[in-house]
């Protein structure tokens, strides 16, 4: 099931004739509580995505939507019947860590198969200056195209039109708009006879029919997982600091950008052979290895990452020029040495729990001169294993309080 849950989260074909590659990027849900069963933060910042329906839920911290109203079926909503439950329905995105200026963005929503529905649905971006009573008059105002339709249920719907103009203006802060959309039936059907349906986010746990967001764009670095290939590797936290069990600290300050360490990702030793075999890594026995290559300008210890090693990729061992990759916490006895130059899956240790580590994990980081930001456009298009670092996402297990039981997110190396 995890296998299938990645693959839904990344498509990479080539478009037409241009250098730019497709990438969907499908957020996760968080849960409600944390491990130790205490309420999880639900800041909009910290959160991937919003849905919500302002009548019913006044402040925008309700992220499931399918709870909101009984007549919604459980784990999706109801566009088209907006109307007529007096629902004034909105969605709202965290674009944070995802690239700025792409060639093409389209956002596309899971119809359930329920059956042929006529009713075009129309969105329009909200205005960041309106209040929450002025959004359906502001929105209506800015209504851009109608909701594209595929035709048929059971797949998905594309918000394209101006869609790409509208999250390049979010994107480079030229559009006084928040990353919210208003949704309403194109033909203002107020008895909902063509209403349409479609999953959200919220507790829906097949991946491949949540929202999502189609991105196409040309990466400016592509990199191999630094983990040994053919297996899926268990990720515990995420770009950001954002980790789905909420353990203290939480959010990660060290994944965040006052720490220049934004564009992080930490894996633990656990991983499953894509084969189905059983894995031959432990906590003991797992290689890092070079995720481009380059010259090594650092390998050595200190307090805070324990046992490091940084490769500079464009070579010329500066770190104010081009890209940087960082391997934090591995054991004592490094395999590489300063000024070394290694090649694309070279080993450079083995993982480990060395510095401020809580566990043995690798804390893998992407730096562009020497910086980390959510802000530098350079890394916000950084792909690896054909994911955006962005699409890196922890999910975690519930139990019947809903409280997280453990990460089960796990991503290939090829």
């Amino acid at each position: 099931m995890n296998v299938v849950r990645v693959l839904a989260l990344v498509l990479s074909i080539a478009i037409d004739d241009a250098a730019a590659d497709v990438f969907v990027y499908q957020p996760t849900p968080f849960p409600k509580l944390k491990s130790n069963g205490k309420p999880m933060s639900q800041d909009f910042e910290v959160l991937h995505f919003w849905e919500y329906a302002r009548s019913v839920c006044i402040t925008p911290v309700c992220t499931d939507v399918s709870r909101l109203n009984t007549s919604f079926v459980k784990d999706t909503y109801v566009v088209g019947g907006i109307s007529s439950h007096g629902l004034d329905f909105w969605i709202r995105f965290n674009l944070g860590g995802l690239p700025f200026a792409v060639d093409k963005a389209s956002f596309e929503l899971y119809r359930l198969p329920l059956g042929v529905h006529a009713s075009k649905v129309r969105f329009a971006p909200v205005p960041g200056d309106a209040n929450e009573k002025e959004w359906p008059v502001e929105a209506r105002k800015k209504r851009y195209a109608p909701f594209g339709r595929s035709g048929k249920p059971g797949g998905f719907d594309t918000l394209a039109g101006n869609f790409t103009t509208l999250y390049n203006d979010w994107k480079e802060g030229r559009y006084d708009f928040e990353p919210r959309i208003f949704f309403e039936p194109d033909d203002n059907d107020a008895s909902c006879r063509n209403c349409v349906t479609y999953y959200a986010s919220g507790h829906n746990r097949n991946a491949a029919q949540r929202p999502r967001l189609v991105l196409a764009f040309t990466p400016t670095l592509r990199l191999k997982m630094p983990l040994p290939s053919g297996n899926l590797w268990q990720l515990s936290n995420e770009i950001g600091g954002y980790e789905c069990m909420g353990l203290d600290p939480w959010p990660d300050e060290y994944h965040q950008d006052a720490k220049n360490g934004y564009f992080a990702l930490d894996f633990t030793w656990k991983s499953k052979p894509i084969g189905g075999q059983a894995s031959a890594y432990h906590a003991s026995n797992v290689p890092i290895l070079a995720a481009a290559g380059g010259v090594v300008v650092t390998a050595q210890y200190n307090k805070y990452n324990g046992n490091y090693v940084v490769i500079d990729h464009d070579g010329d061992g500066n770190l104010e020029t081009g890209y940087q990759t960082w391997y934090l916490h591995m054991q004592d006895t490094l395999a590489v040495k300063s000024g070394q130059k290694v090649a694309q899956g070279d080993k450079l240790g083995f993982m480990g729990t060395t510095g401020i580590s809580t566990g043995t994990h690798l804390h893998f980081l992407v730096r562009y001169k020497n910086k980390s930001l959510s802000t530098i456009p350079e890394l916000a298009k950084v792909v690896m294993e054909d994911l955006m670092l962005k699409s890196y996402q922890t999910e975690c297990s519930v139990d019947s309080k809903g409280r997280p039981t453990g990460w089960v997110n796990y991503y290939p190396a090829h």
